[in-house]
């Protein structure tokens, strides 16, 4: 099939870094190094971690030892020091500030406990003894020889800020990242199972594997793709690479319906159709999970008790199912699950309530609808009020304005169909499912109660499923030790990765090029497949490249919901900052991942497309590390080939135990030939 393709028109690999630019962020990155600054960031990346001796500047630090992780001052770097007056390097540090709450970027961290609270996080009885905070550890430092990591992906349940958790370890060679895979088992995910079927049949393949794959696009109208088709394989090839001594983890979050209905009616609705007169598509979450869509709403079928059947046994069958209310405890069990060395994330991502909201929110999301409608909290009354009178503004404001459909309907109107249907008063059946024009004064007579009641008479099933997996993960929880003390420490780190991101927000962008070797580009084009190319300028101050970690990342697409744009690394969301600028990440494929060109693996001949990750040091472009090469192109076997065989092996997995009750957990919907999607891009 001829050499590799370039991961995409764009910067090359990059070249070495020119020191002069480089001198004093280096000089910073060494003091905040010794100050504890860095964090757990400044640990060494398992074996490809460059020791500080090798860089072409190590003469100008002589005082330095030879790698970070043997410093003297190590163990300081686990949690910022009370003071850092009282630090030794002190002198050298004549412009900070005595005290860290004076720290110009301490107003960043807003979500940090106080000393108190810290005690009533502690999942130890208050009378036992408890060890400073600085002597616990917030993760496993180093990753396991072989991890594998699907995130089963639902709309607004916190799935992008774990994304820029697992993104953070792909820019930092700990785990490769691939992203956005349909949940249609079309032929990204298919290329998912050949790449590590194939590395299972090769000797050694596995050794230093770590991917993280994130299931995240589409939904079907009425067929359960992912339960019917994906989960049957998830679980098939978890068994074998268990048994080939490799961590497999199937791992979802699910978040509480009412929350998320809002959450994805403000999303998706909003001025379409605004809360006051939205009917939420019945057990949307349920929906995600098993593969279906939330969208086109009154042509939506009612769920029965044997889609809820099913998508239990998928959260039974999971690994880790974690809630997002309880969102910093899921990081932290999905770290000791899969291995993660550095779970940290800016704590700028998530919404921005107080710590006492989210405590209130905590306590009543563990709450049913009847208890709920019996006795609202206040702070969910307000958020429903709130998001009615924002919706309501924005109806109206697209009505003034004519603005356009985006289901084919008629300029200025409400989406009934597409949305709806539209719980209009006095309105027809029939009238509620056509657009229609937004009336200010009726969807003013709208209460937030009737919103609460409407919404809970839609979420039967989904409440269900939320309460039963949140009552499995507390207790998950409660049998992880001192579980408390680690979210006060990810807390921490995540207000110095906010504060890092902040400092690096006002590098020139020159200086950021000259440490990566990266150059950006005023006219970046990509495309993959054929598609429409994406033009990218992105010396433009609103592109943010050290937000997209753009500098870590070499042919990385502009697209940033890549549904069939696999070439890059990672896809370029500007959520991942700081840049951690110690690697520069390419990806290469055997054949272009984005070609939608179904009989090419369908009838002929042609292998399923096969990528390589590298990463080449910042530091020193000598240090490589690649994942393992794909098979030759004699050697490899045609798509259609690869998946009988496949298939063979399945059916045996499928005919006893956990494989015989994935199947009969979905017998009641009718099977769709496998052979007319998989092969698909879209």
């Amino acid at each position: 099939m001829g050499p590799p393709l370039p991961a995409a028109q764009g910067p090359a690999l990059p070249r070495a870094p020119v020191l002069p630019a480089a001198l004093p962020y280096l000089g910073m990155a060494l003091l905040l190094g010794a100050l504890g600054w860095l964090g757990p960031w400044t640990a060494p990346v398992a074996a490809w971690d460059v020791a500080v001796s090798s860089h072409p500047l190590r003469p100008l630090a002589t005082a330095l030892p030879t790698t970070v992780s043997s410093h003297p001052l190590r163990p300081l770097a686990t949690a910022l020091p009370t003071t850092v007056s009282s630090h030794p390097l002190r002198p050298l540090a004549t412009a900070l500030p005595t005290t860290v709450s004076s720290h110009p970027l301490r107003p960043l961290a807003t979500a940090l406990p106080t000393n108190a609270s810290l005690a009533s996080l502690s999942s130890s009885s208050p009378s036992s003894p408890q060890p400073p905070l600085s002597a616990e550890r917030l993760a496993t430092p180093t990753p396991p020889r072989c991890s594998v990591v699907f995130f089963h992906h639902l709309e607004k349940t916190g799935g992008t800020t774990l994304r820029s958790v697992l993104q953070r370890h792909a820019q930092l060679a700990q785990f490769d990242l691939i992203s956005f895979v349909n949940r249609f088992d079309k032929l990204q995910f298919q290329m998912v199972l050949h790449r590590l079927d194939t590395l299972m049949e090769t000797a050694g393949g596995l050794d230093g594997l770590r991917l993280a794959v994130e299931i995240h696009i589409g939904g079907h109208l009425h067929h359960p793709y992912f339960s019917k088709y994906t989960l049957p394989d998830l679980l098939f090839l978890r068994s074998r690479l268990r048994a080939k001594g490799c961590r497999c983890s199937l791992v979802s979050l699910l978040r509480h319906p009412l929350l998320q209905h809002l959450s994805w009616h403000y999303h998706f609705c909003n001025h379409r159709v605004p809360l006051c007169f939205w009917s939420n598509p019945p057990d949307c979450q349920a929906r995600l999970a098993m593969g279906l869509t939330c969208h086109d709403g009154t042509q939506l079928r009612a769920l029965t008790p044997r889609h809820s059947e099913a998508v239990d046994f998928m959260w039974r069958s999971f690994d880790l199912v974690g809630i997002t209310e309880l969102f910093d405890e899921f990081v932290l069990l999905l770290s000791d699950l899969i291995g993660l060395p550095h779970p940290a994330y800016r704590m700028q991502i998530v919404a921005d309530h107080t710590l006492s909201l989210q405590q209130a929110q905590r306590r009543w999301t563990s709450r049913s609808c009847a208890s709920l409608l019996a006795s609202p909290p206040a702070d969910l009354m307000s958020l429903i009020g709130k998001r009615m009178s924002g919706s309501a503004a924005n109806a109206l404001r697209h009505q003034q304005a004519q603005g356009r459909s985006s289901t084919g309907g008629p300029r200025g109107h409400m989406e009934c169909r597409g949305y709806g249907p539209c719980e209009v008063r006095g309105a027809s059946a029939a009238a509620k499912a056509k657009d229609m024009i937004f009336n200010a004064s009726s969807c003013a007579a709208v209460t937030p109660r009737e919103v609460l009641q409407r919404m809970c008479a839609h979420l039967a099933l989904d409440e269900t499923l939320y309460l039963a997996a949140r009552a499995r993960f507390e207790k998950a929880a409660a049998a992880s030790p001192r579980l408390g003390r680690r979210v006060a420490l990810l807390r921490e780190a995540g207000n110095q990765l906010e504060a890092r991101a902040s400092a690096q927000a006002s590098q020139p962008v020159r200086q950021l090029e000259a440490i990566s070797g990266v150059q950006l580009q005023r006219d970046y084009e990509t495309a993959s497949g054929g598609g429409v190319p994406w033009h990218i300028n992105e010396l433009v101050p609103s592109y943010q490249a050290y937000a997209r970690a753009r500098f870590s990342c070499a042919g990385c697409s502009g697209d940033v919901v890549p549904e069939k744009d696999l070439i890059g690394c990672w896809p370029l969301w500007n959520q991942f900052a700081p840049d951690e600028l110690r690697y520069v990440c390419n990806r290469t494929w055997t054949a272009d991942p984005g070609l939608h060109d179904e009989k090419r693996y369908k009838a002929g001949q042609a292998p399923m497309p096969c990528w390589r990750t590298c990463w080449v040091s910042i530091v020193n472009p000598e240090e490589r590390h690649c994942t393992p090469e794909c098979p030759s192109a004699s050697s490899a076997l045609a798509a259609s080939k690869w998946r009988a065989n496949w298939d063979q092996k399945l059916q045996v997995y499928l005919s006893s135990g956990e494989g015989r009750r994935a199947v009969e957990t979905v017998d009641f919907v009718d099977p769709v030939p496998m052979e007319n999607f998989i092969y698909r891009v879209y």
